[in-house]
């Protein structure tokens, strides 16, 4: 096909904007023929009244031609799913094996059967809260989006669900006295003085070991990426309060991992003794540890890096509450 131009100007910026459009496509449009190249250009020519891009025109052709693997079973697409997320943090595999469990009744289904409203259905029914929903949802999201690319629906039945509004909840902290109470707790001391005083995740505890601190030199910890419910590697300081602690262990038992065999029995007893119960406080002394750090050194930039956080805002969102310096001064001053 012959394409012809009313000047030369306009043949001149068709041909600069072709080989423009051309170079964006990366490596392989190096590897187009002459042939290929003028069934481009020919296809571009019928599109161009219609304001459509070839690239356009071809996912339409998919759409309208394409045989989608519809029915094969959807525990088959999870595999590959879950094999193309290899190499990414445990807190996201986390996430994934919590949505694996709410799917397991489909699992054998044919992956092209399950709508937007059943779905909606199974992640309601097995989730308590809507923040629970939320993360839930935005898996599944995820989950069928690479079944779309993949070819095995058509789409998404997660893009038709939206989140929920959640309402933010206040930061809970623990007070001065109910830190020491909990210190006192003889089974849990160690662990909770590095829930306590360094800030670190619960999930994050039960994987640390003793060759992970070094209390002399730098002192500090080091969350490696494994460890991390972010995947990331951060330093976290040991301060003198945390140091005190940590120093009640002599140097010949610092070995191994710092949860007791009886860790969960235990956590509830000495949670029981501080008077901290309800739902939702996983995260106290976490909250508690940023509160009163901030409280004492106002130092956003140093709190968001001792947490590992990538912006300020999340950690002001997140983990802080309204203590009083006087407040966070006693709780730093909470010694063996």
């Amino acid at each position: 096909m012959t394409l012809r131009f009313e000047s030369k100007k306009k043949a001149s910026e068709w041909r600069k904007d072709f080989l423009n459009k051309i170079s964006k496509e990366g490596e392989s449009s190096q590897s187009l023929n002459a042939a290929q190249i003028q069934d481009a250009m020919a296809a571009m020519s019928l599109l161009a009244p219609y304001g459509t891009s070839l690239s356009d025109a071809a996912r339409a052709w998919i759409r309208t031609n394409a045989v989608y693997k519809t029915e094969t079973p959807l525990e088959d697409v999870w595999t590959l799913f879950v094999d193309s997320k290899a190499g990414l943090s445990r807190y996201v595999f986390e996430k994934i094996n919590r949505l694996e469990k709410i799917l397991a009744k489909v699992m054998k289904r044919q992956i092209g059967s399950i709508s937007s409203v059943e779905l909606s259905d199974i992640i309601t029914k097995d989730t308590r809260t809507d923040s629970m929903f939320n993360e839930a949802l935005g898996v599944a999201s995820g989950f069928f989006s690479y079944a779309a690319r993949m070819m095995f629906i058509e789409r998404n039945p997660a893009e038709a669900l939206s989140k929920k509004k959640t309402v933010s909840r206040d930061i809970c902290v623990v007070t001065p006295e109910q830190a020491e109470r909990m210190m006192s707790y003889k089974k849990t001391q160690l662990p909770v003085a590095l829930l306590l005083f360094s800030g670190i995740r619960l999930s994050e505890l039960r994987r640390l070991r003793w060759d992970d601190v070094d209390l002399d030199e730098h002192r500090v910890i080091r969350i490696n990426g494994k460890t991390s419910k972010t995947g990331s590697f951060r330093l976290v300081e040991v301060n003198d309060t945390l140091k005190a602690w940590m120093e009640k262990v002599p140097p010949s038992k610092r070995t191994g991992g710092f949860l007791p065999v009886n860790w969960e029995n235990d956590w509830k007893k000495c949670r029981k003794q501080a008077g901290i119960v309800g739902k939702g406080l996983e995260n106290i002394c976490r909250h508690s540890y940023a509160s009163y750090l901030l409280a004492v050194t106002n130092d956003i930039n140093h709190l968001r890096t001792q947490l590992g956080h990538d912006t300020d805002d999340v950690t002001l969102r997140h983990y802080r509450a309204r203590v009083y310096r006087e407040a966070a001064e006693r709780y730093w001053q909470i010694m063996p």
